[in-house]
């Protein structure tokens, strides 16, 4: 069988896949950065996106604290739950879907500081 192998003791062992992933650091959300075709784009109606995609929290983080994408499109967005199904199924981030979900009934400028909060506090935990 061909592989890596290590020495423990006397013997050697095969160095199974497993054990490399194991070695591998999982990349912190807002290191990860998704793939064009995953990307995430705020909506201004239906049909009507924005021709900015989103591929990482941090990135949702820049385009929300400047103001890149009006507030009617944040809140439409979230309101919908667009936002959230993209964090829960495309970035894996069921826990700050969840927060998000909790805010949205907001007016939309309270909401949309709410978010920026949210996400903060996400990446930095």
């Amino acid at each position: 069988r061909l592989g890596l192998v290590e020495k423990v003791g006397e013997e050697y062992k095969v160095i199974t896949k497993e054990k490399e992933e194991e070695k591998k650091e999982e990349k912190k959300f807002e290191d990860r950065i998704l793939p064009e075709d995953k990307a995430f784009f705020f909506y201004r109606g239906i049909g009507m996106p924005y021709i900015m995609g989103i591929r990482s929290v941090k990135q949702l983080l820049v385009v929300l604290e400047n103001d890149m994408v009006d507030s009617a499109a944040i809140d439409y967005s979230i309101k919908n739950g667009y936002l959230q199904e993209w964090l829960r199924t495309v970035v894996g981030a069921e826990e700050l879907a969840h927060r998000i979900d909790e805010v949205k009934e907001l007016p939309p400028e309270e909401m949309k500081a709410k978010v920026i909060e949210v996400i903060k506090g996400f990446l930095h935990s």
